[in-house]
C-alpha cells in the first residue's frame, strides 16, 4: 500500500467513491508519451464526452512534482498534454521511488496506474493495451504483469499490445493467478485485430455478466489480490485500417532486430516505426481502441455503481464516528518516587503507548465490534505522530486534521498499585480539531453509514457543539466523555442540544455541578445520596449519565423514554428512583490480578455501551445490562494497554463479577468501600 505522503486523491474522487458513484481511472502516459499535442488533448475531450454520456466520472492518474495524483484538474491535464519542456518522465512502478525523491512530473503507465487505482479504491481502470512478454525472449517481460499480479482492480484493455508475444503473456498471467476474460469473444484479441487465434480462459457474454464478475471481484478484494483483465476486441469491418496494420507491425519488429535495438528502447522504436510505416494510422487506431475501452468501462462502472448503491441501501448504519484527542503516552512506574524525588536518576519502569480518550474509545470499539470505526483526530508529522499512526490504524480508520504541529504528548507517574500521582501534557494540537475541519472531513465519508458520534473534551467547545448539531441532523446519538475535571467547563457551557449519554467520573461529575471539593471525602452511601439529590434538579446537557466511581463501580441515571432508558435495566446490583429520575448501580469487576494502571480504564469501559448501542440499532431490542461488559475496564486496569483487547481476557483467570448487593467484595483485603475516596488523581481519564 502506498504511503499517504506520496499519493493524493482529489476530494471529488473521494466523495464519489464513498457514495458508490461510477468512477474509472485512466493512465496519463498516453498523454505525455503516446500522442502528440493537440491530439492527446482531443482524446481527453472525447473520453470526457463518453463518460458524461454514461454519467461516469474519470480519474486520470499522473505523477505531479513528486506526488502520485488521482483525479487531475483540467489545468493539470493540459500541462501534461503540452509537455512544453519535453522533460516529463514515463512512470512505471520502478520509476516511482526516484520520482518521489526528486519531485519529478510524468505520465503513469499501466503498472503505476494500477497501483494508484488500488490505493484510491477505484475498482475499474481503463487503458489501450497492456505490456507483456516480448517476442523472441522469455526474459523481457513488462512490469505490467507484476502489477496485475498484485493490483486488485479490474483492467479493461484491447488485450496485449500487438508487438508482444500474446501466447507467452497469457501463460505468465495464468502462472500469476490473474483472471483473464474476453468480452463477447471466445478467442483473445490481437490488439488491432479481434482474433489472435488463442483461446481466452473465460468469455463474458455481455454487460450484465461483466458487471456481476467485477462486483464479485470487488467483494473478494481482501481475499483475492490479483487484478482481473477484461480484453475488449476491437470493432472492425472490411474497410477497417486495423487489418492493414499487421504488415507494418511485422516490418517494424524485424527492423528492430536487424538494427540491434534492445532493452527499454525496443518498444519506443517499434511504435515509432509502425507510425511511420502506417503514415500515422497507428495513432488514429490507438485512439479508437482507447475510446472503445472507455465506453465498455463506463457501462460496467455504471452497473457496478447501481449494485453497490442497492447493497448500501440494504445495509444498516454500522460505523461509529469518534472525534477526539490522541497522544503519545509515557507511563513511569516507581514505588519509591517520593524518596527518590531529589535524585538525579531514579529507578522505575517506563512504558510508551498510544493514549487519549478519543483513541481509547476508538480502539476499544474497533476490537469489540470487529470493525474499524472512523476516528477524527489531530496528529503531528513528527516521530511520535508516525508511531501513533501505525498503532491507531490497526483498529481505526484515521482521518487526521493536522500534520504540521507537534503530536500531543502525555506523561504519567504511576505508583506500583496503579494510582496516578502526577501527570504532564502538551495537548495544544487538539485545538486544531475545529468545526471547519470536521465539516471538510465529513465530505469525504459516507455519512449514511454513521450510527453514532462520540466526542471527548480534548477538542474545542465549538467543535463539541458542532458534533451535537451534526448528530441531530443525522438523527444519531451523540456520546461524550468529559476527559478530566479541568475541561468540564466545556460541557457545562453546552447550549441548545443535549448528549444522549455523558460519561463523567466522580470528580468530573462534581466539577460539572460545581459541588464543593469536600464531597470527595465521603463514603459510598453519601455519594449515592448527593447524586440522588442533585441530579433530578439539574439542567445538565445529557439525557443519560454513566458516572464512573472508580473502585466503587458505575451508576447510570436517566429519565424514562430516552435512548438509554435506565428504567428498562433489570440485572443491575441496585435500583432506585428519585422524582422521575431512575438510577442503577453496577458493582465493579473484581480480580486478584494486580492493578498496573488506572489510566484509560474509564475510556475502555465507555466502549461497552457503544457496542450495545450498535447492536440495539441493528436488531431493534431494548438495551439491557448496559455496563455488564465491564471486562473492557478490567483489561485496561490489569495491563499497560489503554484500551481493551478481548483476546487478553483469558490471561486474567481470577476475574469475576461481584454477585451480591452487599458491600463490594474486595480484591485487596485492606479494601473497604466505605472508606472515603482518597484525594488523588486516580480518576483522571486523560
Amino acid at each position: 500500500m502506498l504511503h499517504r505522503q506520496f499519493i493524493e486523491v482529489s476530494k471529488e474522487v473521494v466523495s464519489l467513491i464513498n457514495k458508490h458513484k461510477a468512477v474509472i481511472s485512466l493512465e496519463s502516459a498516453i498523454l505525455t508519451h503516446g500522442l502528440p499535442y493537440p491530439e492527446n488533448l482531443r482524446l481527453v475531450e472525447k473520453i470526457n464526452d463518453i463518460a458524461v454520456k454514461n454519467n461516469v466520472a474519470t480519474a486520470t492518474v499522473a505523477l505531479i512534482e513528486g506526488t502520485l495524483r488521482v483525479g487531475l484538474s483540467q489545468t493539470e491535464i493540459e500541462m501534461l498534454c503540452k509537455n512544453t519542456d519535453k522533460n516529463f518522465i514515463k512512470v512505471s512502478q520502478r520509476d516511482l521511488v526516484p520520482g518521489f525523491a526528486k519531485k519529478l512530473t510524468g505520465g503513469t503507465t499501466v503498472s503505476s496506474t494500477i497501483l494508484a487505482s488500488n490505493a484510491a479504491g477505484i475498482p475499474i481502470f481503463v487503458t489501450g493495451g497492456i505490456g507483456g512478454v516480448h517476442r523472441g525472449t522469455i526474459w523481457d517481460v513488462s512490469n505490467d504483469l507484476k502489477a496485475l499480479e498484485n493490483g486488485n482492480v479490474t483492467v479493461i484493455s484491447a488485450g496485449v499490445k500487438s508487438i508482444l508475444d500474446i501466447e507467452s503473456t497469457l501463460e505468465v498471467l495464468e502462472t500469476k493467478g490473474v483472471l483473464v476474460a474476453t468480452y463477447k469473444a471466445k478467442n483473445f484479441p490481437a490488439f488491432y485485430t479481434p482474433d489472435s487465434g488463442i483461446r481466452s480462459p473465460y468469455t463474458i457474454s455481455g454487460i450484465s455478466e461483466a458487471v456481476q464478475m467485477v462486483h464479485a471481484k470487488h467483494l473478494l478484494k481482501n481475499d483475492v489480490n490479483q487484478c482481473m483483465l477484461i480484453a475488449n476486441p476491437p470493432k472492425v469491418n472490411k474497410n477497417s485500417k486495423f487489418r492493414e496494420l499487421q504488415s507494418s507491425i511485422d516490418t517494424a519488429i524485424q527492423s528492430a532486430s536487424k538494427n540491434g535495438v534492445s532493452g527499454n528502447k525496443v518498444t519506443p522504436y517499434i511504435l515509432e516505426k509502425i507510425n511511420e510505416l502506417s503514415k500515422g494510422a497507428s495513432l488514429e487506431l490507438n485512439t479508437s481502441l482507447v475510446l472503445q475501452n472507455v465506453e465498455l468501462g463506463c457501462q460496467i462502472a455504471t452497473g457496478l455503481s447501481n449494485i453497490e448503491q442497492q447493497d448500501h441501501k440494504r445495509r444498516i448504519k454500522d460505523t461509529p464516528l469518534i472525534v477526539g484527542g490522541t497522544n503519545c503516552d509515557v507511563s513511569i512506574t516507581n514505588s519509591n518516587w517520593k524518596e527518590q524525588y531529589h535524585e538525579v536518576r531514579s529507578s522505575g519502569g517506563i512504558n510508551i503507548s498510544v493514549g487519549g480518550v478519543g483513541f481509547n474509545v476508538s480502539s476499544s470499539l474497533g476490537k469489540l465490534l470487529n470493525k474499524k470505526p472512523l476516528f477524527f483526530s489531530a496528529i503531528g508529522n513528527d516521530f511520535a505522530g508516525r508511531l501513533l499512526e501505525l498503532e491507531i490504524e490497526k483498529n481505526c480508520r484515521l482521518k487526521n486534521v493536522k500534520q504540521n504541529s507537534e503530536t500531543a504528548m502525555y506523561a504519567a507517574l504511576i505508583e506500583n498499585n496503579g494510582h496516578l500521582q502526577r501527570d504532564f501534557g502538551n495537548m495544544q494540537i487538539h485545538n486544531e480539531i475545529t468545526p471547519e475541519k470536521i465539516a471538510d472531513l465529513m465530505k469525504e465519508i459516507n455519512t449514511e453509514n454513521i450510527n453514532m458520534i462520540v466526542t471527548d473534551a480534548n477538542i474545542p467547545p465549538e467543535t463539541i457543539q458542532f458534533c451535537l448539531k451534526l448528530g441531530k441532523q443525522l438523527e444519531i446519538p451523540v456520546i461524550c466523555d468529559p476527559t478530566q475535571n479541568t475541561k468540564c467547563w466545556k460541557i457545562r457551557n453546552i447550549q441548545q442540544y443535549k448528549f444522549d449519554l455523558l460519561a463523567p467520573n466522580l470528580r468530573e461529575m462534581f466539577e460539572i455541578f460545581k459541588v464543593k471539593k469536600e464531597i470527595y471525602h465521603t463514603n459510598l452511601e453519601e455519594i449515592f445520596e448527593v447524586l440522588t439529590t442533585m441530579i433530578p434538579a439539574s439542567s445538565i446537557p445529557a439525557e443519560c449519565l454513566m458516572i464512573k466511581l472508580g473502585k466503587h463501580g458505575v451508576i447510570l441515571t436517566s429519565r424514562q423514554n430516552v435512548l438509554f432508558d435506565v428504567s428498562q435495566l433489570q440485572k443491575c446490583d441496585e435500583k432506585w428512583v428519585k422524582d422521575d429520575c431512575h438510577f442503577a448501580w453496577y458493582k465493579p469487576m473484581i480480580s486478584k490480578h494486580p492493578i498496573v494502571s488506572e489510566s484509560g480504564a474509564g475510556d475502555s469501559l465507555l466502549a461497552a455501551p457503544h457496542k450495545l448501542l450498535f447492536w440495539a440499532f441493528k436488531d431493534k431490542f431494548i438495551i439491557n445490562r448496559l455496563t455488564r461488559n465491564s471486562k473492557t475496564r478490567a483489561i485496561s486496569l490489569f495491563t499497560y494497554m489503554n484500551s481493551s483487547d478481548e483476546d487478553d481476557w483469558d490471561s486474567l483467570p481470577d476475574t469475576e463479577m461481584a454477585q451480591t448487593t452487599d458491600a463490594v467484595e474486595p480484591a485487596d483485603p485492606d479494601f473497604d468501600p466505605n472508606v472515603p475516596i482518597e484525594e488523588d488523581d486516580s480518576f483522571s481519564e486523560e
